[in-house]
This record gives C-alpha cells, structure tokens and sequence, in this order.
C-alpha cells in the first residue's frame, strides 16, 4: 500500500477503528485500478487461450449440428483460437464405431426413450414435417414418406408410429442428409421426420 501510494504521490488509505478505509484520492483511485484490474485477468486469459494448441474432432448428426451449435462453435472458437476444429456429420448409428475406433474424440448422439436419466443432455421430440398442415398426402391410401437410413433411430420411430396408428404408409423417398429430407417435404411429395428444433420456417409441424 505504502509503495503504491508513492507512486500515486497521494495517500489512498487511511486506518479506522474497524479496518483500513479509502480516502477522497483513494475514492477516485479505485475505479480505474479497478479497470486496470480487469483488463490484466482478461489479457492473462487471452494468452492462456491462445497458448492452447491442437485439433478436435466432434461427431454430431446433422440435424442437431444445424439447430443447435452454430454459436456454442464460434464462441468455442473465438476462446481457442489455436484449435483446429473437425466437424463429422454422421447419423448416431455411424458416429459409435468412429468413437470406438478413436477416429472422432467427442460425439453427441441420439438415444432411445429407454435411455439412463444420467445419459440424456436434452430431450427433443421427433415430428412429422410437410408443406402443409394438412397435406393432400394423408388421404392417399398409402402415404410416402421420406426417411433416413433404415438403421437410424428416426426412421424406426417413424415406422413403429405408422403401424401402431394403423396407417398404410411406403419409404418412397431415402436420403442420409437432412438438406435431402426437407427437400422432399418442400416438393409436397413426401412427409418427413424430424427433431422439432431442427424444423425450418418454411416447414409445417403435422399433428
């Protein structure tokens, strides 16, 4: 305290009969010590971020790469910089023998219903999707949707909903990226599936 008071060239503190108090210099002092302060922890933070070097590789099925990482990966990004960050697009199915085989370092997946509480980061509901609320496609006598690989969680639990409501329903159109499926429900050809956050405006929920 003694040594910062000579270089202010003013006393800064005075002692009281409960402590150490500041005094007028001492009041105006503080806030920009306190800014000087802050600025020294935020460079100090930098340099430890940018001292950070190497890659990761994160799996991730593509429908919860669009709807919910654009920003949890740029801030990730802006605070390490040094990292070179691989993105692997791959439905679940997919994504468990790159872990395995260590090909990938982190993945987020999709899990049954059936799934320990312990495991489940969030829970997201899957939906049918088309151009319409109410598409001409539901009174066809066989319904075509458009669905992802037969191994995918999201195409059997499309399957299983159709035969326990008794529908009559054909897979007319098969495609392993999102961009394909939303374009078939786009076209009106088809009714799709999928996680309710990765629905596009231009799509409708069907109830």
């Amino acid at each position: 305290m003694k040594r910062l008071e000579a270089i202010v060239g003013e006393r800064l503190f005075h002692r009281t009969g409960s402590g150490v108090a500041l005094t007028v210099a001492g009041e105006r002092f503080f806030p920009g010590a306190e800014r000087i302060s802050a600025a020294h922890d935020e460079a100090i933070e930098n340099v430890r971020s940018d001292g950070l070097q190497g890659s990761i590789a994160f799996g991730c099925p593509e429908d919860y790469l669009t709807a919910f990482f654009s920003e949890l990966l740029r801030r990730y990004g802006a605070a390490h910089s040094g990292i070179e960050i691989e993105i692997v697009c791959a439905p679940t199915v997919d994504l468990h023998p790159l872990l395995q085989r260590r090909r990938i370092d982190l993945a987020l997946v999709s899990l049954p219903g059936s799934a320990r509480f312990e495991e489940v980061i969030r829970y997201e509901p899957l939906v049918w999707i088309a151009s319409t609320q109410a598409p001409a496609l539901l009174g066809e006598p066989s319904v075509p949707l458009a669905l992802s690989a037969p191994e995918t969680l999201d195409h059997q639990k499309a399957r299983r909903a159709m035969d326990a409501a008794g529908a009559a329903y054909r897979v007319a159109h098969a495609s392993n990226g999102l961009d394909g499926l939303l374009a078939m429900a786009r076209s009106g050809l088809a009714m799709s599936v999928a996680t309710r956050a990765a629905v596009p405006d231009d799509l409708t929920i069907v109830s």
